[in-house]
């Protein structure tokens, strides 16, 4: 059985792996989510910003939901997705909810 002293241990091992935490610049993972938190920051939400562009770019201007829907890999719930039209307003809804978790994020932890 562990001590609850070995399981800080591996925390704090875990907490000082990070590049941020490395040069001290970020100390809490949620600060990741604060932009005001430096460079480090910045490149994570900018590295989001990128990916979420890139699968909507795909889904919408490169028929990746029409691959999704005929592929029948796209599922919610355990229900399997066929509809374009529906693919494209999950992805949208969820990126769009990701984005407003983030504003929020930013506004209620603005230093």
């Amino acid at each position: 059985m562990r001590r609850i002293d070995d399981v800080r241990i591996d925390v704090e091992r875990r907490r000082d792996a990070r590049v941020g935490n490395r040069l001290g610049s970020i100390q809490d993972p949620l600060e990741f989510l604060n932009p005001n938190s430096g460079p480090y920051a910045y490149a994570f939400l900018a590295s989001l910003i990128v990916t979420w562009t890139a699968l909507l770019f795909w889904l919408f201007a490169k028929s990746g939901a029409q691959e999704l829907a005929e592929s029948g890999h796209f599922q919610v719930a355990g229900v399997p997705v066929r509809s374009t039209n529906a693919i494209k307003l999950i992805f949208v809804l969820c990126v769009g909810g990701a984005l407003a978790a983030l504003v929020w994020f930013g506004i209620t932890n603005a230093r």
